[in-house]
């Protein structure tokens, strides 16, 4: 008798255990993909300031992958909703009247476990002000993101209500797509899209991260519900070709290679590694791959989905081979504080000086300059200026996935993979926009607030010191020291969960 109650002492400890940790349960999975493409005109986001869209290339679209993890008893113990947004970020303008939206007509779900990601494409419209006064016949960004809201609203409704038992499976595919377009030349300068074929050139400046992570949503007959594929590089191979078309990039591409071969159903969320420094575009035998882009009869896009779909195709079937239903789902959400980057007086002093040349006095092309006049002045007052940035951390099995707000040098993304406790690490960029926000105020910010609300570029030492474009700070909030303390807290949740 007292074996027999050591025994289930033992039995019951270890399932108290297991169903705390996340183990014994069962995975829900729902999926939904919404058109996101505007009703009319809209000014482009991204590459030069105020493009008008022309047309449509490939539609734009919100994917949603809908997860929830329910116990032994029924009850429900985790929930994830990733959205991927064919958008270049997700700034305050959207992110506020979006969750406004959401938390009245879905009271019942916990909005810090949403992801809501931008692809990056420069093809999108602009989902903030940047004062931007309205324009006949072309519709306001205020004006889009009214148009969308709804429609996103809709689709988490339809993924969360279609959520069925599921099951899961993940692995690590490779293709070359992002490509360091910072140049590295001999006296230690850096330059975006430098030149390469001189004399003076030294090396491309960053690390770059080919690997595709993929993870895969079954339901019980082993059908794909959803996939999930991280690639450590911008959307923005249309920029330079789209002749100011609505696109995709090359994320629509893959997606219709995928539905040619998966079925339509199937909903791709394409996510963004860390790629500050990064794009698709060739910077070393640039001849040779647009020969073969020639060749093939192949536009840059085209060629970039073909080697991410390919890496699919590797992957898949030892994906769908290795499914499991017992899964531990484990979401967690902080809001971290970050140092920002200082200001020094000489790039103070650069700043008054670049200002008072420019010849419209109220141009935006000077908005950078009083950014860093502005908080160079308000060290006065805050010698020590922090920024409070959100991290989402989510462990679904033997893999992880961490998001943050910019667009975050790869060197961190590869920190953040090297150091995890997970068997597979996926790092997101450009996700949910800034901490900095009531709900119930959209319009409370100021200048610098939604400026900094998503997107700015968080460069590594090596970056600052260069020079180049995503190194200047005038274009970011936040510098290497606040990189590493980045890097550390999401390693801290992270690690927690193993």
């Amino acid at each position: 008798m007292k074996q027999i109650c050591v025994f289930l002492a033992v039995f019951f400890l270890a399932l108290f255990f297991m169903i705390s940790a996340g183990q014994g349960n069962e995975l829900k999975a729902g999926a939904a993909c919404v058109d996101i493409t505007p009703s009319g005109t809209v000014y482009l986001a991204g590459w030069t300031p105020y493009r008008v869209s022309k047309g449509i290339e490939t539609p734009l679209k919100v994917n949603i992958i809908a997860l929830e993890s329910v116990d032994a008893r029924g009850k429900q113990t985790d929930t994830a909703f990733i959205l991927a947004f064919d958008l270049i970020s997700i700034r305050v303008g959207l992110m506020a009247p979006l969750r406004q939206a959401l938390a009245k007509e879905c009271p019942e779900l916990n909005l810090d476990k949403f992801l809501f990601c931008g692809t990056h494409t420069h093809c999108a419209p602009l989902v903030s002000d940047q004062q931007m006064t309205k324009t006949e016949g072309i519709m306001h960004p205020t004006e889009y993101v009214a148009e969308i809201v709804p429609k996103v609203v809709a689709g988490v409704k339809r993924a969360w209500s279609t959520r069925q038992k599921a099951s899961f499976s993940f692995g690590l595919g490779e293709a070359v797509v992002a490509r360091t377009r910072v140049t590295r030349y001999t006296d230690g300068t850096s330059k975006m899209y430098g030149k390469t074929n001189q004399d003076n050139f030294d090396s491309p400046e960053s690390p770059e991260d080919h690997e595709v992570g993929c993870m895969f949503f079954w339901d019980t007959k082993g059908k794909p519900i959803a996939m999930l594929i991280n690639v450590a590089c911008p959307s923005q191979g249309n920029e330079r070709y789209s002749n100011c078309l609505l696109s995709s990039d090359y994320w629509g591409r893959v997606r219709e290679k995928v539905a040619e071969k998966y079925g339509d159903s199937v909903v791709v969320a394409g996510l963004c590694g860390a790629a500050g420094d990064m794009s698709p575009h060739q910077m070393i035998h640039i001849a040779a791959r647009a020969r073969m882009d020639k060749l093939r009869g192949f536009i840059p896009t085209q060629e970039a989905a073909r080697r991410i779909t390919q890496a699919i195709d590797y992957v898949y079937p030892l994906a769908f081979s290795d499914r499991k239903d017992d899964v531990m789902l484990l979401h967690r959400h902080a809001v971290i504080t970050v140092p920002k980057r200082v200001p020094t007086k000489a790039e103070y002093d650069e700043a008054v000086s670049s200002l008072a040349k420019l010849k419209v006095k109220a141009s935006t092309a000077g908005n950078g300059f009083r950014r860093v006049i502005s908080r160079y002045e308000n060290l006065k007052t805050t010698p020590v200026p922090t920024f409070k940035t959100p991290i989402n951390v989510l462990r679904i099995g033997d893999t992880v996935l961490c998001t943050n707000q910019f667009e975050l040098y790869s060197a961190y993304g590869l920190r953040i993979k090297a150091r995890s406790r997970a068997v597979q690490t996926f790092v997101v960029q450009l996700t949910n926009g800034s901490a900095n926000f009531d709900v119930t105020k959209p319009n409370g910010l100021s200048a610098e607030e939604q400026w900094g609300s998503a997107g700015t570029y968080l460069p590594t030492k090596r970056g600052t010191e260069g020079g180049s474009y995503g190194g200047l700070v005038q274009t970011n909030l936040v510098g290497p020291s606040g990189g590493d303390v980045l890097v550390d807290e999401t390693l801290k949740i992270v690690n927690e969960l193993w």
